[in-house]
């Protein structure tokens, strides 16, 4: 019975661990997590603003991507930033770079975060080669906008050869696993016999 519960518990353990390894190679790069991924801009003047920009995943990539803009106002000395912008309207505008290339422009939309206030866009780029970004904000203070340029490289393909090679090394390690728990069940096995004798009943 002792043997039976490790083993489940092995398989339990073996079943876990492929999950979270599929899980890993299967989600895309872009976690669209809040300012996270590469910084494009880095307190880029976008006329009266200033402006912080992050991408994801690196490289970009043809399929989903996700911007995340930080916006400041003007600040108290010339060239110095102030407080975040939160009423600002924010569009991206994703283009490319040859001539009657293609042109994907979204709103970003604020969202909170940390204290302060992101605008955060998701968008789909359907071809390869080198996009040119442009930020564009308006606002209270007026409008202004900053760019960068990216190159985007095609989707993401699954790496079988990785995740077989996972597999065959989670079966290996499960084989192993179980082969020590019998090993140990064998050990804690009663002795039956006294300095190598086996004992005997004496009959009268």
């Amino acid at each position: 019975m002792k043997q039976i519960r490790t083993w489940q518990s092995a398989t339990r353990l073996w079943r876990t661990s492929l999950l979270v390894v599929l899980t890993l190679l299967l989600v895309p790069a872009a976690g669209h997590a809040h300012t996270g991924g590469t910084l494009r801009l880095s307190d880029a003047a976008a006329g009266p603003y200033r402006l912080y920009a992050w991408t994801q995943p690196e490289p970009l990539r043809v399929g989903q991507n996700h911007i995340s803009v930080l916006v400041l106002n003007p600040g108290p000395t010339e060239g110095v930033a102030g407080e975040p912008v939160i009423d600002a309207q924010v569009e991206v505008r994703f283009e490319t770079a040859t001539p009657l290339g293609q042109v994907i422009s979204v709103a970003a939309l604020p969202t909170e975060f940390l204290g302060n206030t992101y605008y955060e866009a998701d968008l789909e780029l359907p071809t390869t080669g080198e996009w040119r970004v442009t930020i564009s904000v308006q606002g209270r203070f007026g409008e202004g906008n900053a760019q960068f340029g990216s190159e985007v490289l095609p989707a993401r393909t699954l790496n079988w050869v990785l995740i077989g090679s996972a597999g065959v090394g989670l079966l290996l390690l499960i084989g192993l696993m179980g082969l020590w728990s019998r090993l140990q069940g064998k050990a804690r096995e009663p002795v039956t016999a006294t300095n190598g004798v086996q004992r005997r009943r004496v009959k009268n």
